[in-house]
């Protein structure tokens, strides 16, 4: 008899602290709903794969057509499907006011305020992951990793499988 009234105290200590539990958590959620939360979206965009963010605040958003900025209100459209981007833009990295675009293209340079674009290199295809370490960009593509520095672009040795994390 003494195990049975054990065995239901505690049941009775296990329900009352998942109620005290519940209520707590209740009570967190309800403070958070004084968060207004707003859903924008690059126009005609399948989805977005890339962000990054520059001194200004301005967001940069790589997407799967191109890609844009978004200042919080609007987005702009920069950088458009064509040979560069391959149709999607998969990475970004941002470093002062140069912006690393990894892309189904390749890799390219886009400077923020001269809105102008360069091609780094066109033999690299589907670039997903960069890496910056000092001066030196890490490019994880389709068919191995890569290294961009001093203007060159040069594969590591021994990685020849795709690799789209770093």
């Amino acid at each position: 008899c003494a195990c049975l009234i054990l065995k239901r105290m505690r049941l009775r200590t296990y329900t009352l602290l998942y109620i005290l539990l519940f209520c707590l958590l209740a009570s967190l959620r309800a403070e958070a709903y004084g968060l207004r939360f707003s859903n924008y979206f690059a126009p005609s965009t399948p989805g977005i794969f890339a962000l990054s963010q520059d001194e200004q605040g301005m967001m940069w958003l790589g997407t799967g057509r191109g890609l844009y900025s978004f200042d919080g209100q609007t987005c702009y459209p920069h950088l458009r499907p064509g040979p560069l981007t391959g149709g999607t833009i998969y990475a970004l990295l941002r470093q002062g006011h140069t912006l690393y675009i990894g892309a189904g293209g390749g890799l390219a340079l886009y400077d923020i305020r001269t809105n102008r674009y360069t091609p780094v290199n066109h033999s690299l295809k589907e670039v997903r992951a960069m890496l910056l370490d000092g001066n030196r960009l890490y490019v994880g593509a389709y068919g191995g990793l890569f290294i961009y520095e001093q203007g060159r672009c040069r594969r590591v040795p021994g990685v020849h499988y795709s690799v789209y994390s770093l």
